[in-house]
């Protein structure tokens, strides 16, 4: 019998299968705003598709679909040491992409994954456990990650890196030689965020919150390129396979 929460099936997965990243890239996640918009990924983490990310934004609803944040790479910081929960696939040293180079290893960390009322993921690192549930705002171009940390002792840090597409959700971006990033980032509050990419799409604008209000992001800038992110799925359908996201700092 399949479990059930307020009438409705209940999708979890355990370390068992999170832990096998063939395995768990098989299932992946959507949530969708009403407008054309959604977040979609691997249960892992993973961009198996060039349409995965953490939000596509409806420009003009119900089409121009941009992909603009592809992946905020989580990572838990303090006296024991540094614990990163993301996780990519790329190329190995000879260009292959079976089964391809997977860094970080976050999901070594991914305790359980469970679909409802909201995609929850829990890492267990050190002491540490971290929850996140993805919301996503109906009738908004807007993405709601909630953290919560539910056990461990001693201060702890939660850096946030983002990873930018800016594209078509049907492209992809190849990223020229120049590192120069394009767009630009802006700090205009310390718990605000805005990177603008132009004519490339939308303003995208992160902001931190507590139950106390704002949060200072603590915001550092290190550009740098992601060079050749793997969609593993869209080599099975012949298609144009890599990503170049841009890393703005954390």
């Amino acid at each position: 019998m399949t479990p059930t929460q307020n009438g409705f099936p209940r999708f979890s997965l355990t370390r068992a299968v999170l832990a096998d990243p063939e395995a768990a890239g098989r299932f992946e996640w959507i949530e969708t705003n009403g407008l054309g918009g959604y977040a979609f990924q691997a249960v892992n983490g993973l961009l198996p598709r060039r349409y995965s990310g953490l939000l596509v934004a409806a420009v003009k609803p119900p089409v121009d679909r941009q992909l603009t944040l592809a992946s905020l790479d989580e990572s838990l910081s303090g006296a024991v040491g540094t614990f990163e929960l993301g996780i990519h696939r790329y190329p190995d040293a000879g260009g292959g992409t079976s089964p391809g180079i997977l860094h970080p290893r976050g999901d070594h960390l991914l305790e359980s994954f469970d679909r409802w009322p909201f995609p929850r993921h829990v890492w267990l690192a050190g002491t540490w456990r971290l929850e996140r549930r993805v919301i996503m705002v109906h009738g908004v171009n807007a993405l709601l990650l909630r953290y919560r940390l539910l056990d461990g002792e001693g201060p702890v840090v939660l850096g946030l890196r983002p990873l930018l597409a800016f594209r078509d959700h049907h492209g992809n971006r190849h990223a020229a030689d120049s590192s120069a990033m394009p767009f630009t980032v802006a700090t205009g509050s310390p718990d605000r965020l805005v990177i603008d990419p132009g004519p490339d799409g939308p303003t995208l604008t992160l902001r931190a919150l507590s139950g106390g209000g704002a949060v200072d992001l603590g915001w550092q800038a290190e550009p740098a390129w992601i060079r050749q992110v793997l969609h593993e799925r869209e080599i099975e359908r012949g298609l144009d396979d890599r990503d170049d996201l841009a890393a703005p700092g954390r």
